[in-house]
C-alpha cells in the first residue's frame, strides 16, 4: 500500500527486516520499486529472489519488465 503512493522507504525497511519471504512479498517489493521509479532496486531484488530459491511468477515477469523498460529506455 504505501508503494503505491510512491512511499517506498517504509515497505524497503519492513522488507529488509522480514526473515521469512514469501513468493508474494518479494512480488510486492519488486513492483513497488518498479512502479516507484527504482528500476535498478527492482532489478536487483528480482535476481536476489532467485538466489533464495524462489521461481518468478507472472507478476514478477510483470514487474522486471516494467522495471527493464524504465531501466534501459533514453532518458
Amino acid at each position: 500500500m504505501h508503494s503505491r503512493c510512491g512511499c517506498i522507504e517504509f515497505p524497503r525497511q519492513e522488507f529488509s527486516s522480514m526473515q521469512k519471504r514469501s513468493l508474494v512479498l518479494w512480488n510486492s517489493i519488486i513492483v513497488g520499486f518498479a512502479v516507484n521509479r527504482h528500476a535498478e532496486e527492482a532489478l536487483e531484488h528480482f535476481s536476489a529472489m532467485q538466489k533464495e530459491g524462489f521461481s518468478p511468477n507472472g507478476v514478477s515477469f510483470t514487474g522486471y519488465a516494467e522495471a527493464a523498460l524504465e531501466h534501459f529506455s533514453p532518458m
